[in-house]
């Protein structure tokens, strides 16, 4: 990130939403604030500390933002990685974002999570399926 005021700003607001040892009032602040400001290249940042970390707290903030935006755009294939997470709340949340926001262009990633979780091992649950079908129904609401 760069050094202008914004900048440093932006990069102190994602340093809160990050850091474990900040309180829940200060990232939810942070939220907020990254939320209004809306600068992709902050939310592609913390998109990928999120996908490569093994916090749920952080991988739910940063979909937390991305259920915030209006459109999800060139954001919406970042999403995939959290459909494929350890986490059942981060799958199911990712899911949710999905069909709340997504283009119909991604229903084919949440037509293989209620494929995938016939197959033994999945580690799709019948939450993450009824997520996915909720989302597929809200697509097919938006199409009309």
């Amino acid at each position: 990130m760069g050094e202008s005021g914004r900048d440093k700003l932006l990069e102190n607001l994602a340093e809160i939403l990050l850091d474990g040892a900040s309180s829940d009032r200060e990232r939810q602040s942070a939220k907020r604030a990254l939320s209004r400001l809306g600068d992709e290249d902050t939310l592609a940042y913390l998109i990928g500390v999120a996908l490569s970390g093994d916090s749920d707290r952080v991988a739910m903030d940063v979909l937390d933002l991305l259920a915030d935006r209006r459109q999800l755009g060139e954001m919406e294939p970042a999403l995939v990685g959290f459909l494929y997470d350890a986490s059942p709340a981060v799958r199911q949340k990712a899911i949710q974002v999905l069909g709340h926001k997504a283009s119909p262009r991604m229903r084919r990633s949440l037509e293989e999570i209620i494929v995938a979780a016939q197959q033994d091992g999945s580690i799709f649950e019948e939450a993450d399926v009824a997520a996915a079908q909720e989302g597929l129904a809200r697509m097919e609401q938006r199409a009309i």
